[in-house]
């Protein structure tokens, strides 16, 4: 899973954000329908399943350069449909 914030914070707490936004997904998918891919999740699962998820912070790295990033315009850095865009988790890949 791929993890993206909008360009108004430093790098780091974005980063940082991305993957709390990441974490929060998965923190869904361990209590989804009680539990049922808690065993994939954990590898425990009796078939042998495994769901692995590699977490891929990108932070605002990859924001779009259009989306402000300037703190006294809130207007169009947090407000705006584009910098909604930004914040966002992306399922990359499936295997």
């Amino acid at each position: 899973m791929r993890g993206y914030a909008s360009p108004l914070a430093k790098s780091d707490y974005n980063k940082n954000l991305s993957l709390r936004r990441i974490e929060s997904l998965v923190h869904y998918l361990e209590r989804w329908d009680s539990g049922a891919l808690l065993p994939y999740l954990n590898g425990t699962a009796a078939n042998g399943g495994r769901l692995f998820i590699e977490r891929s912070p990108c932070g605002k790295s990859t924001a779009d350069a259009s989306v402000s990033d300037r703190l006294d315009d809130l207007r169009h850095s947090v407000y705006s449909v584009g910098a909604a865009k930004e914040r966002r988790i992306e399922i990359e890949q499936v295997e």
